[in-house]
């Protein structure tokens, strides 16, 4: 059975806590600096993504993987960025959700896919291969609506299940241990549950934590 620790509080903080080497994945939506949950100056916001990217990397056991989405308007600073870490660069995949609407308005083209980018401690372990789905770097997977009646939206930065699913799936083994440091409404914690993995998931969000054993609880409840 899934063993799930749901933490309020500041990450950077928390992880300094954690056995070191104890984590086999580490997977996450961090604040993306865009202006929804954080819009600091850019060295501030680099402090706090080398802080968080550190603090994963010494708690990854070796050869296992930290795999994070992120914007695409710093997308190439990151790129940068993680060349000041310890951390071997893996590869960027394309997340694809295909349900979200065009603007007419933005004189602009749509931002329509999101990166996902995956760094290693030392050289990485090869992917687990799922029968039947394809290894190509585009996944698609539907961003949650508030209409959908399976994965509804319950979050602003609500991330697809099936798509942690599938990361936890093919980047980690059962009962191994997940750490999530931005939890938000628990979808990596759901996500551990329906594959037969542990998680640990801090958010300094209280609503946001309560929102996550929440959804937990309604999972449980129909088992």
């Amino acid at each position: 059975m899934s063993k799930i620790d749901l933490i309020c509080g500041d990450c950077l903080e928390i992880m300094g806590t954690l056995r070191r080497e104890s984590v086999d994945l580490a997977l996450t939506d961090p604040p993306y600096n865009v202006g929804t949950f954080l819009n600091v100056e850019m060295d501030d916001y680099e402090d706090l993504m080398l802080e968080f990217m550190e603090k994963v990397y010494n708690l990854l056991k070796p050869h296992r993987k930290l795999i994070f989405t992120f914007s695409q308007k710093y997308m190439f600073w990151l790129y940068d960025l993680i060349k000041k870490t310890n951390y071997v660069f893996v590869q960027t995949l394309c997340h694809f959700p295909r349900n979200i609407a065009s603007c007419t308005s933005n004189p602009l083209y749509r931002t329509h896919w999101q990166p996902i980018f995956i760094l290693s401690k030392f050289k990485p372990e090869k992917l687990v291969r799922i029968k039947s789905i394809s290894t190509i770097d585009v996944l698609e997977y539907p961003t949650p609506q508030s209409n959908f009646r399976k994965d509804k939206r319950l979050f602003v930065t609500q991330k697809p299940l099936e798509l942690f699913e599938r990361l936890i799936l093919e980047n980690s083994k059962e009962k191994g241990l997940v750490l999530d440091p931005f939890i938000g409404s628990g979808t990596t914690a759901i996500a551990c549950l329906k594959t037969n993995r542990h998680c640990i998931g801090i958010d300094n969000n209280p609503d946001a934590i309560k929102l996550a054993e929440e959804r937990i609880e309604r999972l449980n409840s129909a088992e």
